[in-house]
């Protein structure tokens, strides 16, 4: 006799169904329960936009708050007219400026800024600054023109000297740039003499050395005085 057989005359086990919570019947046709589509599961289209519009707003807060924004002002230091200042092998000085418009035969006008000041070497040699080491900048139309021409003396004679001497005092020198007909000037210029570092003259090492520009200059602001219009 098999374990699941049960001895005659005694009645087996009764069968057991699953409870249901309902008695009506089930229909056929009903299939097993299915996922909701990808599509039902994702947020809205304005909504994912409002977020990310939102975080980017709060990481522009946060730089802004740290000041990554700001324009950066440590790159120039302002110096008072007629304050010395020490760059490379220089002890330079500027006091004033002065403009003149210049009118052509044909009708054409220049104007021409002359930034006064003194000037000497610390050095042990004889030398001069070279015209890129300024920069003259119009306050009302940002005009920027190249340094045109730089003079050492006072120009009485006719003749400037080419370098400065080493040991000598502060010499009169000045500055010219050449503006456009549209310059307007005002009654006072903006004027900025870079900081000088030594370094390589080349790309390449080659143990010669010179003084070049660095990104950090002086800034005067001088007093702006226009001359009677000349003709050429």
């Amino acid at each position: 006799m098999s374990e699941q057989q049960s001895p005659p005359g005694i009645p087996g086990p009764p069968a057991v169904q699953a409870p249901r919570l309902d008695e009506t019947p089930i229909a056929s046709e009903w299939g097993p329960p299915e996922d909701e589509p990808d599509e039902q599961r994702r947020l809205p289209g304005p909504v994912r936009a409002l977020i990310v519009v939102l975080v980017v707003a709060v990481l522009v807060g946060g730089v802004w708050a740290l000041g990554g924004f700001k324009v950066r002002t440590d790159t120039d230091e302002r110096v008072q007219p007629g304050q010395t200042i020490e760059t490379g092998p220089y002890e330079l000085a500027f006091s004033e400026a002065t403009a003149q418009k210049h009118i052509d035969d044909d009708g054409t006008a220049t104007w021409y800024v002359t930034v006064l000041g003194t000037a000497r070497t610390t050095g042990d040699e004889a030398l001069s600054p070279r015209n890129t080491m300024f920069v003259a900048k119009d306050p009302e139309t940002v005009e920027q023109p190249d340094a045109g021409d730089a003079e050492i003396g006072t120009g009485d004679t006719g003749t400037h000297p080419a370098n400065l001497t080493p040991g000598l005092p502060p010499v009169p020198y000045r500055v010219m740039f050449m503006f456009s007909e549209h310059y307007r000037p005002t009654d006072k210029i903006l004027f900025a003499v870079y900081r000088l570092e030594e370094g390589n003259a080349l790309l390449l090492d080659t143990g010669e050395k010179s003084w070049n520009n660095t990104r950090y200059v002086f800034r005067y602001d001088l007093p702006l005085t226009v001359l009677p219009e000349k003709k050429t």
